[in-house]
């Protein structure tokens, strides 16, 4: 079964939310008063109850979905995995294939639909997208570090809890951020409650970073910081980072050219977590549809 959710705000705020629902945003350019008077006397005239009444004739066809569904799930996993890689959930494509394998066996019985399934694939991919990048702020790993943006410098210091770095070795000498996590969760968790929001776990946070896109690697030694020489830390890509607008307070000037305006280091400001067009994270996924 399923439930529609209308209202002004995203299902932004909660991550397990977010990845659980079809985001089908509406905007006053898209409004068509034309199309909304004919749906109106539509709805006066009873059509809308024959709709699903005439949708209840296919329940027959309906039977093979189980069947239809796992080569839908299939072909669309292959097509939203080539155009956005590793950044699409198995959950996500689960959600959205539900829809396409339903379309598809209607097609298939000759229902009179406006539209292809090629046209219906299409549309789910292009909200897809939309609902990765919006994900990208939604996610907990993007909660951790707004949190850790907001804290005051003397609780989260350069050189002490992190420090960013040029990739030397690497081929587009990238910047890197190392993170000490252990060092910096007392100041999350505290800081966090203080804004309303529930302070994950070191080990939870931990698992967390190794699936996001912005991981690069945990080093468990050989990590030189000012008050210590050989410390673990995360390895996060902090190009990816400043490019999805997490920035952290740096006396060095690693600047790898202009980037959009982002979140940058303020005690006083509040926590944003406004979903922005930003490089697709990898969202952890697990077998559920819903």
């Amino acid at each position: 079964s399923a439930v529609v959710i209308a209202g002004q705000d995203l299902p932004t705020f909660d991550p397990a939310l977010l990845t659980r629902c079809i985001v089908c945003e509406f905007t006053a350019e898209n409004r068509n008063d034309e199309s909304f008077g004919f749906l109106k006397d539509f709805e006066k005239a009873g059509g809308t109850t024959a709709v699903t009444c005439s949708a209840l004739g296919y329940r027959d066809e309906m039977e093979q979905y189980p069947k239809i569904f796992k080569e839908v799930f299939s072909s669309l996993r292959t097509a939203a995995r080539g155009e956005f890689g590793s950044a699409v959930s198995d959950r996500l494509v689960l959600n959205n294939a539900s829809l396409l394998a339903t379309l598809k066996i209607l097609l298939a019985a000759g229902a009179p639909l406006p539209y292809t399934y090629d046209d219906i694939q299409a549309l789910l991919l292009s909200r897809m997208q939309q609902q990765i990048n919006m994900q990208v702020t939604a996610d907990d790993v993007a909660q951790f570090l707004s949190v850790l943006i907001s804290l005051k410098t003397q609780d989260f210091a350069e050189g002490e809890h992190y420090k960013i770095e040029r990739d030397s070795a690497g081929e587009n000498n990238r910047r890197l951020l190392y993170l000490r996590l252990r060092h910096v969760m007392g100041a999350y968790r505290q800081h966090a409650r203080s804004q309303g929001i529930t302070a994950l776990s070191e080990g939870t946070i931990g698992q967390y970073l190794k699936r996001h896109a912005f991981f690069i690697e945990h080093k468990e030694k050989n990590v030189h910081f000012d008050d210590v020489s050989n410390t673990a830390a995360y390895v996060l890509d902090y190009e990816k980072m400043s490019a999805a607008g997490f920035t952290f307070r740096s006396a060095q000037n690693l600047d790898a050219g202009k980037t959009p305006p982002s979140k940058t280091q303020n005690t006083d400001a509040p926590i944003n977590f406004t979903p922005e067009p930003y490089t697709p994270p990898f969202v952890p996924s697990d077998e559920l549809p819903f």
